[in-house]
């Protein structure tokens, strides 16, 4: 892999890794903080930011391959992406509005600063559409600087006695900072080639694909409300704490965009299939240890109030862990697939464009798995309460999500095979992930079991964050080691990392000197 690819990995990883710990740490204090009623509103505000991204489907992905075709960023697809911000927002507040009765005493300000953050989100999505495709560099810069606001926001916030209004403006504050900082990159490379009618034809002939996959996937954002009627505000504030354990699992997905964006300029695929799954997947899995074996501190430590969360949520965080691997699969698959057809890039788009094309495969998995998904959480939960699981609504709604995931990454898998065989190397998948998964699952479990029966959980904010440090460091070392020493892969490219940042601290140092 040339310098360049290192490189830019390396930093996603880095940026990954600021940007995890970032939001734990902003997570964390917010939902171990906020009142169950505030956390519960919360959770209905993100549902309602994720349907008012429905139309961003749309323009983000229009964004990113006309950039990759036209060469540049043109001022009027940043335009039509900000117009249909506007339309987004008034989306985002239709939500709001529907389950406002749950909360009519602070509904006008909830609606605000909800139309205000979906606005603030397109924004960001135009950057980061863009970067995608012309500096890959950049966008990891962009999440650096996303979570150095985040950790500093966090003052304003506990000044402001924690409150929900505290919180969701300083969501906002976030989002534009990322977002401006981007912009300065984006805006000196913005030029006049297309004009807005081109580019709005464009994109409502090619709208039909985005809408189908990753439109109708954020009807998945249903789920909330399902869970409200179903359960309660309790069960919603027991998804939000789900949720921030989830955006761990997340941690390795910006490998995921640079993946696309290479591919989009047409850089080969060969070489970075096997190797991007790798990092994917071991960092994923590494994580999904932690969680899964240090659940009690860390739900302990959100919400110190709700001791019971720790039991009804041992099931769920087990059920969130693999549907977040499968779901990282599946997605890994749909942007291969997206990133190699560039049936687009011949003249403009029209409606038939994509028609039996693998970017519309790649979306109708999607949609595949949105109904699949709806359709499924109801009875699901009925079964989960037959059996008995802890939380029968939360783990219902976790099994429709497996269930719809397994089927989409069929269909995709089935369809990518069909247009380019890829070299899925069955041997090395054994020895670079299963058995290094399986072999630190069973030191992790050790590990955690003693740690857990010496120091259990205690209310102390401070203490109960030393323990999740130490569990995290355990689970780190446990995972590396472990894999370092079955699979020779992972040690090829855990020296090829090595010798690229001891070669750029190199120079950085001879570059530095009086002498260089």
């Amino acid at each position: 892999m040339p310098g360049e690819g290192v490189r830019v990995r390396l930093l996603a990883v880095l940026s990954s890794v600021v940007s995890l710990l970032a939001n734990l740490v902003f997570s964390l204090l917010v939902t171990r903080k906020l009142a169950t009623f505030s956390l519960g509103v919360l959770n209905v505000v993100n549902g309602a930011i994720i349907m008012g991204l429905i139309i961003q489907t749309i323009v983000s992905f229009m964004a990113t391959r006309v950039t990759a075709r036209d060469g540049k960023p043109s001022v009027y697809m940043m335009t039509l992406y900000l117009l249909s911000g506007i339309l987004g927002s008034i989306i985002a507040l239709l939500y709001v509005t529907g389950v406002s009765w749950r909360f009519r005493q602070i509904y006008v300000e909830v609606a605000y600063l909800t139309m205000a953050s979906t606005f603030a989100s397109y924004l960001q999505g135009y950057v980061t559409s863009v970067l995608t495709v012309v500096d890959r560099v950049r966008l990891q810069g962009v999440s650096l600087v996303t979570s150095i606001i985040k950790l500093l926001l966090i003052i304003y916030i506990m000044y402001s006695g924690w409150s929900l209004f505290s919180v969701l403006v300083s969501s906002i504050v976030i989002t534009l900072s990322a977002a401006v900082y981007g912009l300065t990159t984006v805006l000196t490379r913005l030029s006049r080639i297309g004009s807005l009618g081109r580019y709005f034809r464009e994109t409502v002939a090619a709208s039909w694909v985005p809408l189908i996959g990753y439109g109708a996937g954020n009807l998945r954002s249903m789920d909330s409300m399902i869970i409200g009627y179903v359960g309660g505000i309790l069960d919603n504030a027991m998804w939000q704490v789900l949720n921030v354990q989830g955006k761990a699992l997340g941690l390795a997905g910006s490998i995921i965009n640079v993946t696309y964006g290479e591919l989009l300029s047409g850089k080969d695929l060969e070489r970075r299939f096997y190797i991007d799954l790798l990092i994917l997947l071991n960092i994923t899995i590494m994580v999904a240890l932690f969680l899964v074996f240090y659940e009690p501190y860390i739900v302990y430590f959100l919400r110190p109030q709700d001791y019971s969360f720790i039991q009804y949520l041992r099931i769920p965080v087990i059920l969130l862990t693999v549907s977040s691997i499968t779901s990282i699969i599946n997605q890994y698959y749909s942007w291969i697939m997206q990133g190699i057809d560039r049936v687009d890039f011949n003249g403009e788009v029209t409606f038939k464009t994509y028609v039996g094309s693998l970017v519309f495969h790649a979306h109708f998995a999607e949609f595949i798995l949105t109904v699949v998904y709806i359709a499924s959480i109801y009875p699901l939960i009925l079964l989960a309460e037959v059996v008995k699981l802890p939380s029968p609504v939360i783990s219902g709604v976790l099994l429709a999500s497996i269930l719809a995931t397994l089927i989409s990454l069929m269909y995709r898998f089935i369809h990518l095979e069909s247009r380019r065989r890829l070299k899925v190397p069955v041997k090395s998948i054994i020895l670079d992930i299963i058995a290094p998964a399986l072999l630190a699952a069973l030191v992790t479990y050790l590990e955690s079991t003693l740690m857990l029966t010496k120091y259990p959980p205690i209310k102390g904010a401070i203490g109960e964050l030393i323990r999740i440090a130490i569990g995290a460091i355990l689970t780190t070392a446990t995972y590396l080691a472990v894999s370092l020493t079955v699979s020779g892969r992972i040690r090829s490219l855990f020296t090829v990392l090595l010798k690229y940042i001891v070669k750029s601290s190199l120079n950085t140092v001879n570059h530095l000197s009086p002498g260089g």
